[in-house]
């Protein structure tokens, strides 16, 4: 996939570059450019990749082909920024992303390979750095062993590079030796962090693969966590607590969140009061569905509220806009089923930004499944483990990995699009920026959809995207897959006919 995204971006470039286009195919070309780079989940899959290499199962030559595609897409994101069309947004916000321990990790990582990467592969990693180091400031993600020793090496062999670079390296070890460093306990490096984050006494794999087999075998027992403690004490270990089994069982998705809830108060009656702060004691935010149930909505939505407030006061107001980014993105695309494209840019013009459908939501919605809220970086990975947040979730009626057993929290296919925008009503005004429908569009769709299920005569084969799509007389989402009768070998001999 990586191969072919830079291979179509190359291409993209290279007829850019051409002398022979129109006026006509020069102004498609720079709409693919601007839809290309409107396309927020295509740039952000790149953070993901990046934060999610292992060197001990991924190549070396896998990690490079991820940082030059990278830096091709951030080439062409710079070569649009002077156009009033684009809708990128701010290139440093999206490098910030790329500014944390772990990907500059990576990026060391390449980097040890200098002398046989090439120039260009060089001025990649280079250029990122330099991005990081300089413009954002965040030159103290640089100081990590692997990259430290890189630099030394091409300052001490004296590795013909440009100025750009020398300079770059000589400011960063300059910077690190001026610069007082921490105990050794608070390495830079992602592996003792880890460490450091799971407590002092981590749980290795074989413990938890032991402590699922543990669970199997105590599931049906009233006293779960104590015997499940014995058993692990019966087996030589003495370190572990009734709560890191908890703990742990929560992080493996052993057991959902209400399990979870349930069985820490039990061993700590005040743990409600313990994970509320004053301004979060609600009657009730047991996350139970039973409880959920007997809740009137009013109650529901005090609960939704103080959530939200709290995030606010905590400075994570950036995870609610991505949260409700991702909705929007869905709303839109259910939109645009419904109106057959009505929304999407398929011409130039100056007035108007490109709009285009986010890829997991469109792909998602278009073969009917629940739809990924994907972390794309570090921060909201991370939130996706506080409990606030995903108390947050819960309430809104989003699918956890838990419950559906899947690796993404969820947003329910069935919910349509007035829905969608309502939910993230819920979690306060929305920016107009982030916003790619018209409001007006919403209230059509609703009267559109009535009239689809009153309509007698409507076909029942039909769903009623497709039926309201069709009756717009615009081209539907999907109008460019092939005839069900139609198969692929079909397409191929018939156009190898007409070319003989």
């Amino acid at each position: 996939v990586v191969t072919a995204i830079r291979e179509f971006l190359q291409a993209v470039d290279t007829y850019k570059k051409s002398s022979h286009l129109t006026r006509e195919d020069k102004d498609k070309l720079k709409l693919l450019q601007l839809q290309i780079c409107a396309t927020e989940d295509l740039r952000c899959l790149f953070v993901l990749l990046l934060r999610c290499y292992n060197p001990s199962v991924q190549s070396r030559q896998y990690l490079q082909d991820l940082i030059v595609t990278n830096h091709i897409l951030l080439l062409l994101l710079d070569g649009v920024q002077g156009i009033a069309a684009a809708s990128n947004g701010d290139m440093l916000v999206h490098i910030k992303q790329f500014a944390t321990v772990e990907i500059m990790h990576q990026y060391g990582l390449l980097l040890e390979d200098f002398r046989d990467n090439g120039a260009f592969v060089n001025d990649c990693i280079f250029t990122m750095m330099h991005h990081v180091g300089g413009d954002l400031g965040q030159i103290n993600v640089l100081f990590q062993p692997n990259i430290l020793k890189t630099y030394s090496q091409i300052w001490e062999t004296e590795y013909e590079i440009c100025d750009d670079w020398s300079d770059l390296i000589e400011y960063v070890i300059h910077k690190f030796i001026n610069t007082p460093q921490p105990s050794p306990l608070a390495s830079t490096l992602p592996e003792i962090s880890t460490q450091l984050l799971s407590g002092i006494n981590p749980w290795t794999q074989e413990e938890k693969d032991s402590l699922q087999w543990y669970y199997v075998q105590c599931k049906q027992s009233s006293c779960l966590v104590a015997d499940i403690l014995n058993l692990f004490q019966e087996s030589g270990n003495q370190q572990k607590t009734r709560v890191s089994i908890i703990e742990q069982l929560w992080e493996q998705d052993i057991i959902s969140l209400t399990q979870y809830d349930d069985l820490m108060k039990v061993e700590n009656p005040g743990y409600e009061r313990n994970v509320q702060t004053p301004a979060f004691s609600v009657a009730s935010c047991n996350s139970g569905k039973r409880d959920d149930e007997n809740k009137t909505p009013s109650t529901a939505v005090d609960d939704i509220q103080v959530l939200r407030d709290r995030l606010l006061k905590e400075n994570k107001s950036n995870m609610i806009v991505w949260l409700q980014k991702s909705l929007l993105n869905c709303c839109f695309v259910k939109l645009n089923a419904l109106s057959g494209n009505l929304y999407i840019t398929t011409s130039l013009d100056e007035q108007d930004s490109v709009v285009v459908m986010e890829s997991v939501s469109y792909h998602c919605i278009t073969k009917k499944q629940s739809i990924p809220v994907v972390p794309w970086n570090q921060e909201q990975f991370s939130i996706l483990s506080y409990q606030p947040f995903v108390l947050l979730l819960h309430k809104l009626g989003f699918h956890l990995p838990a419950d559906a057993k899947k690796m993404f929290v969820r947003i329910p296919e069935f919910w349509t699009a007035d829905i969608l925008y309502s939910i993230a009503l819920k979690l306060g005004p929305v920016e107009q920026s982030i916003i790619k429908f018209d409001l007006n569009c919403l209230q059509k769709v609703l009267s559109m959809e009535k009239e689809v299920k009153v309509d007698p005569g409507s076909d029942n084969s039909l769903d009623s995207y497709t039926f309201l799509a069709r009756s717009n007389k615009q081209i539907p989402v999907n109008s460019f897959t092939s005839d069900s009768n139609t198969g692929w070998l079909h397409v191929v001999m018939r156009n190898k006919n007409v070319d003989t």
